[in-house]
């Protein structure tokens, strides 16, 4: 007669606590295009703060429209794009990694544009419109333009990671 021994308690809670007690490396491989996606979008929150108050505080709003106009459509369509991630992690949708990768160098072109045309307008205005007691706007739209280069950064590591893993977004 055989005898079928079964698995015990403790046996079970030790699988358990092994499963749960994951490696740094093994938690990074994860997690890592959340992340990287949650990054990208508090850096492109933090470009649309700083451009708003050059923007309305000078007359960059009124005479450089076309460069304003792109600008906030570069910063408010990629922070849809990046809450549209979110929002199907969510609902627990899979994202194929080819619609990352598009959508990652869309990202990197726009957001490289909209850098060289900040500072392609702050080279217009610097003669005339910041003297002393606006010069905060200055720090303020070369920030913008040094946070969208960051931003193309991390949208080119992005491209770069999910060409070499060929990850899907899931949930």
């Amino acid at each position: 007669m055989p005898v079928e021994v079964e698995p015990s308690k403790e046996d079970e809670v030790k699988e358990q606590q092994l499963q749960q007690k994951k490696t740094l490396k093994q938690r990074i491989n994860e997690y890592w295009q959340i992340g990287l996606k949650l990054l990208e979008l508090l850096v492109c929150v933090t470009c649309m703060a700083f451009i708003y108050d050059p923007a309305q505080g000078t007359k960059f709003g009124k005479t450089h429209l076309e460069v304003l106009g792109i600008i906030y459509t570069t910063y408010s369509s990629y922070t849809i794009i990046s809450l549209m991630f979110f929002v199907s992690r969510l609902f627990k949708d899979r994202i194929s990694y080819k619609t990352n990768i598009i959508f990652s160098s869309a990202g990197i072109v726009m957001f490289v544009l909209s850098a060289i045309m900040l500072l392609k307008a702050k080279a217009d205005l610097q003669p005339n419109h910041f003297f002393h007691p606006n010069t905060h706007h200055l720090v303020m739209l070369l920030t913008a333009v040094v946070f969208s280069f960051i931003n193309a950064g991390l949208l080119t590591l992005d491209t770069l990671l999910h060409v070499k893993f060929k990850k899907d977004l899931e949930y």
